[in-house]
């Protein structure tokens, strides 16, 4: 199932490279870029472990809001079923792919959820033609996906930035948060991600574009991350697949915190080669106190997939500073998580698309 997701994200790609090129060169401001050794050891934690009643064949994603769950399954004519979070009762499907009303085109997962008054809201982003903010209760009651308001990106300044985007989110109703791909945006002179700040109704960037990695020149998928932006919209965090290393940006002060275990496993050579690739970070979301990453300790990536090997997941808990609170053994092979801050629940996606669910209630004793 991890090839399935890693496909996802490599036809996404090459989709957004096919419809958009840029010629255009932006400046960058460089941020204030530390690294952040882990010298503590973290509290160990036991969470009791649930399976679902929910049977679907290879989930793609995985989102908690308010009282849904949400399953995605991109490949069924409906992407996005929504179930119970207390009953785990499926409520209805919706989200159709094509070029009609309300469908989606090239549709990654769903990076941002949300309250927005009194109602579950998720940010749904459709290249090339939209950003959506779709309303969960809405579209279960009339049956089809509702949109409480769309973006279209109609001008070249808006349409090269929204193309040149690998993840876009709202910082407000008018401010957008966009995660930048350089070879896309025609930046040359590095490969490293960046955010653009950008203002919908002005139509320009509002703040210096933000430069929050300090790679050498290499491929990007080597450099893939699992985003998470924190309810407030004051930080993102950022868990590296084959790098053993959290990123924390402060998006208000610019300041990075790159956050290892052990700078040896940061040698970039090591992750060139495929012989002596390591797993680390499959997964990351975060809450307004924790950020959860689904950790694999650093796998040989030439092993994972075997059905000999032996691994299990582990869950690393941080804080917003970067300190190592907790870890947990997961006792079972998991692909996807989820947060339910509400619930106080851990869901999860195992190699063998069993949805599991784990008691988060001992963080708050």
């Amino acid at each position: 199932m991890d090839k399935i997701y890693s496909m996802l994200s490599r036809v996404f790609s090459i989709l957004m490279l096919a419809c958009f090129v840029s010629s255009c060169v932006e400046k960058s401001s460089q941020s204030g870029i530390e690294k952040m050794l882990i010298n503590q050891s973290p509290q160990s934690l036991s969470l009791p472990l649930d399976t679902l009643p929910i049977d679907l064949l290879a989930p793609t994603d995985l989102v908690a809001v308010d009282t849904f769950l949400l399953v995605l399954q991109h490949h069924e004519e409906k992407i996005i079923h929504v179930y119970s979070a207390h009953s785990y009762e499926c409520l209805g499907s919706f989200l159709r792919r094509g070029g009609g009303p309300n469908e989606v085109q090239a549709f990654g997962i769903i990076n941002q959820s949300f309250m927005e008054d009194g109602l579950s809201k998720i940010l749904i982003q459709s290249y090339p033609n939209y950003l959506g903010v779709l309303n969960i209760r809405r579209s279960l009651d009339e049956g089809e996906t509702v949109y409480d308001r769309v973006y279209k990106f109609e001008t070249d300044n808006a349409r090269r930035l929204f193309m040149a985007s690998d993840a876009v989110y709202l910082l407000s109703n008018t401010q957008l948060l966009m995660m930048k791909e350089p070879l896309r945006s025609g930046i040359t002179e590095h490969a490293n991600f960046s955010f653009d700040f950008y203002d919908y109704e002005a139509d320009e960037l509002f703040r210096p574009n933000l430069l929050y990695e300090d790679f050498p020149l290499m491929d990007a998928f080597l450099k893939e991350s699992a985003p998470a932006l924190k309810p407030d919209g004051t930080k993102m965090a950022l868990f590296y697949r084959f790098f053993d290393m959290v990123s924390i940006v402060d998006l208000q002060t610019g300041v990075v915190k790159q956050v290892v275990t052990d700078l040896g496993k940061y040698g970039v050579s090591r992750v060139m080669d495929v012989d002596t690739r390591k797993l680390y970070y499959k997964a990351g979301e975060c809450s307004d106190s924790y950020l959860f990453g689904l950790y694999m300790n650093g796998f040989p990536v030439t092993e994972v997939d075997s059905p000999e090997s032996s691994w299990t997941s582990v869950l690393r808990l941080f804080d917003w500073d970067g300190q190592l609170r907790y870890e947990s053994d997961l006792g079972a092979k998991i692909r996807l998580i989820a947060v339910d801050d509400k619930q106080q629940y851990l869901y999860g996606v195992t190699e063998d698309d069993a949805i599991v669910r784990y008691d988060l209630s001992v963080l708050s004793e």
